[in-house]
């Protein structure tokens, strides 16, 4: 988790993590990689590709941020909002760790899912499962699960 420094009267920042782990073809071809020099499929070991601001990672992964956009969007914006990522070995599954932190309360979340459709890495019930979390926590009135 990322640290905050402290914020106004001592009190701690509010802020938004997303770290994210996806098979290493999912992130082919992201202009973060070219940038680094990094061939995914040559990885052998778990590796840390991008630590940085939700907005920046938009640029160097255009195509895997959808959740921290949301996250982002919902929150405290792209410039607050921490995002990590990095390749998983020998699975298809993707998966999102998200932690939003304040004073007054803390969340921490991980989902993992598989591909759907054809294109590998699109993952589309993961945004739209952190839109109905994301709505729900701020609805007054919850129906369903």
């Amino acid at each position: 988790m990322v640290r905050r420094g402290e914020g106004r009267g001592g009190r701690r920042d509010p802020f938004g993590d997303h770290g994210y782990r996806k098979p290493p073809k999912s992130l082919r071809g992201a202009p973060h990689l070219a940038k680094i020099g990094v061939d995914v499929d040559s990885l052998t070991v778990p590796t840390l590709l991008f630590d940085g601001s939700a907005r920046d990672g938009a640029r160097g992964f255009p195509a895997n941020v959808n959740v921290a956009a949301a996250l982002a969007l919902a929150g405290i914006g792209p410039d607050r909002t921490n995002c990590r990522s990095g390749p998983i070995r020998r699975s298809s599954a993707n998966t999102h760790t998200i932690v939003v932190d304040a004073d007054s309360a803390r969340l921490e979340m991980t989902i993992a899912n598989g591909a759907v459709g054809r294109k590998a890495g699109h993952r589309q019930d993961h945004a739209l499962s952190v839109i109905a979390a994301l709505e729900g926590l701020a609805s007054p009135l919850k129906i369903g699960s």
